[in-house]
This record gives structure tokens, sequence and C-alpha cells, in this order.
């Protein structure tokens, strides 16, 4: 079973001052409607604790990090194949999906060169085995070579409880409250999307809490069902 469907409006965003790549399908032209956004983070400079992995959302804001075993784009149709736990966690009905492009060839051009910078700005392990953008740039391959991600080794699924220790311009410092350490590795690090998550305002955003269900699987951790938790008792 496949889950098809028509994307009438795109956006294609590479912020390299907020550090971020992102490709964003919608259905209708006010983007309103279905939606399937690829966003990955771009490292200044390599992190040896950390790979950066693209990250799929969904218009209901449920995410998967990697997750996509193949990905080919036929002139205007957009076939990917999810991971049993990524489809799950994006709540898609199957593991297929494809998109038709019903965009100008601008837009359509846009689209093919920013996933293939969403897929070439995230570490080889996690990009898809089968991975075709024909005349894309850059240029990107697919992987290669297994690699289980090292944040996976040992990882037990569940929920896990964040709180907002800092602000830093744009972005949140989130502290994993299972560790007491900084944790770079969830879905929402910008302070503007996690306030309208939360539905509070931006000043608000140092000290608030909230929780993902986490699961990890081999192609980096799918996150969902977002909670607003209650403060800390004093």
């Amino acid at each position: 079973m496949h889950t098809r469907w028509t994307a009438t409006s795109a956006a294609v965003d590479r912020d390299f001052e907020a550090d971020i790549v992102e490709v964003g399908l919608a259905e209708n032209a006010d983007g309103s409607g279905r939606c399937l956004a690829f966003q990955v983070g771009l490292a200044r400079v390599p992190d040896p604790d950390f790979d950066e992995v693209y990250c799929l959302v969904t218009e209901t804001h449920a995410s998967a990090y990697g997750g996509v075993q193949q990905l080919e784009l036929r002139g205007r149709t957009l076939g990917l194949t999810l991971t049993k736990k990524a489809a799950t966690a994006l709540d898609l009905p199957s593991r297929r999906l494809v998109l038709t492009l019903d965009l100008t060839q601008d837009e359509a051009t846009a689209v093919r060169d920013g996933l293939a910078q969403v897929f070439a700005s995230s570490v080889g392990w996690s990009r898809p085995w089968r991975l075709k953008l024909p005349g894309a740039t850059p240029q990107v391959r697919a992987r290669s070579v297994f690699r289980s991600p090292p944040w996976t080794r040992g990882a037990r699924r569940g929920r896990v409880t964040y709180r907002v220790a800092a602000v830093h311009g744009a972005r949140v410092e989130l502290i994993n409250e299972s560790t007491g350490a900084v944790d770079d590795g969830t879905p929402i690090t910008f302070v503007g999307e996690l306030a309208q998550l939360l539905v509070i305002a931006e000043s608000d955003v140092v000290g608030q809490r909230f929780s993902y269900m986490v699961v990890p699987d081999r192609w980096g951790a799918s996150f969902g069902d977002l909670r607003r938790e209650p403060p800390m008792p004093r």
C-alpha cells in the first residue's frame, strides 16, 4: 500500500546564518493540508560527539530522525520508502510515500537541490541506501556502508523529559533530565518553534519542561507525542 498525495507548494530554506537547511512540501498552495519537511543542521565545526542526521516532520509536528531507506526523483514524482519505525512515528499508514510535485520548474529544481543539500549535510550512515536525484547540485552519494548511530547503542525506548536551560540567539539549550547533560539530538532546537508548540511566549521558554516518546532504531531515533510537562517542584 502506498500513501499518495500531490504537493502544490514548496519552500526551500538554506539559512546558513541559522545553520539549517529545510525543504518543505505542502498539499495546498497556502501551506495547509498534508505536509512533509526535510531538515538538517549545518555543523560549522565538525563535532566528534554528534553527527548531523536529517529530520522528517509532518503537518502534525510528528518527527523522525533518519529513517529514509530509499528516495528517488523521477520527473515530477518523488518516491520514498521509510523504515517501519519512522512511518509509525510520522503516523503514516504505509512505509511507501509517493508525492506528485505540481510545481513550477524553478520550484521543482529548488526542491531537488534542497534535498541533495539535506542529505549531503547528513552523516553518511543516515542517508538512504538508494538515493536518486538526477542533475542535483550538490552531488550526493547514497549510504554505502551500514553503521549503527553511536547514540542508539544500548538505548531504550521510552519517554524522555527535557528542560530548557538557556537560550543562545535563536536556539535553545536543552538538558536531558534522565542524564543531566546537554542534549543536541532533539527535533526542536529553535526558540520560536518551541514557544509555538508549547503555546507560550518566547520570553517564557527558559525553564520550561517538555517530553517526547523516543524510539531508537538503526537509522537514528524517532521522536513523537510531544507533551508539555509541569514545572519542577520547589
